[in-house]
């Protein structure tokens, strides 16, 4: 399906009749609703603007015809109501061609109204969505983007799927060095995305952003430990403090969770403890519980203070290779 992507807000002249010829107000029955203006961008420079080359958008929010009427619940507890038509629903999503065509099995595909059952942040953007399916149209933005993508995605809406994917892609990826999307958003975006492309790249940006993910301590200790360990594991999970900063973080986040004792060695087998400076390094040979009693942790430490003392002189060389011995850096990032 031919997708067209424009940077610049242009209304068909179709649309345009119905804009000037509607108010943009709400009413309890209204002929027709205009695309309200929020559905412009936040900032036509940091938005792109996405159009199918076919559109129903005459019929958004349109009581003409209209046969089902979609109640949206917002924060606030009221419901927002949206005139809608069985068949655009039905065209453009196959959830909704579920949920509205399968007599008996769905209470949907009885109803003239029906309650949408979404998340609080998806509410804020049903419109954008909905929107989409009529006229083919949207416009994306960071801001709402991952909601708008989980819309797509458990409505099936291949091509709204696929604009929000590349966009979300675009921004995991440093733009000249700053990043787009906060940490807490990326901490969502990881848990809850079912793509392994997004989940991978949510990691390399907590790599590269590791020092500010541990100022940001309750996200730092709320991380599962199977994210712990992703971060550390990365060649680009880098700090200003080197791996003395990387021990401190994985210590503080080992003590901090209630299942410590069966967790920390999975965790701190990941410091790469021959990069440890001196002091810090005596840390984990003499203060550390959990690399003073496990073997594999309490060999790890020993291989570390060997490479201290041994690691200029030259017969030694063979002894000190593998990746503990490999210093960090960003540019080992792998951004796909």
């Amino acid at each position: 399906m031919s997708v067209e992507i424009k940077r610049e807000e242009k209304m068909s002249k179709s649309q345009k009749t119905h804009a000037h010829s509607s108010p943009r107000t709400r009413s309890a029955t209204p002929s027709y609703i205009s695309p309200p203006d929020a559905l412009k961008p936040l900032d036509e420079k940091t938005s792109n603007k996405f159009q199918k080359l076919f559109s129903f958008a005459e019929f958004y929010n349109n009581e003409k015809l209209s046969d089902v009427q979609l109640k949206i619940p917002l924060p606030d507890g009221t419901c927002q109501r949206f005139h809608a038509h069985k068949f655009v629903l039905s065209a453009r999503s196959d959830t909704f061609a579920k949920m509205l065509t399968v007599e008996g099995k769905w209470k949907e595909s009885k109803s003239t109204e029906f309650t949408v059952d979404i998340a609080a942040n998806q509410a804020d953007v049903f419109y954008r969505f909905l929107y989409f399916l009529y006229s083919g149209t949207v416009w994306l933005h960071r801001s709402y983007i991952w909601p708008l993508y989980q819309l797509a995605d458990f409505y099936i809406v291949p091509e709204l799927l696929f604009l929000c994917f590349d966009m979300m892609k675009n921004n995991l990826k440093p733009d000249n060095g700053n990043f787009l999307f906060s940490l807490d958003a990326i901490h969502q975006i990881h848990n809850r995305s079912q793509d392994e492309t997004i989940r991978k790249l949510a990691e390399s940006n907590m790599q590269a952003r590791f020092e500010n993910l541990v100022k940001e301590t309750d996200l730092w200790l709320s991380l599962s430990k199977d994210l712990v360990i992703k971060v550390l594991k990365g060649d680009g999970c880098y700090a200003y403090d080197g791996e003395d900063a990387l021990y401190e973080a994985a210590y503080r986040w080992v003590t901090n969770s209630k299942d410590r004792d069966s967790v920390a060695v999975d965790v701190l087998s990941y410091i790469r403890y021959p990069l440890l400076s001196r002091g810090v390094l005596y840390k984990a040979f003499k203060l550390n519980k959990y690399t003073t009693t496990d073997p594999g942790l309490k060999a790890m430490v020993q291989d570390a203070i060997n490479y201290k003392c041994f690691s200029s002189v030259k017969e030694a060389e063979k002894d000190f290779t593998g990746k503990q011995y490999q210093k960090r850096d960003k540019k080992f990032i792998i951004w796909i």
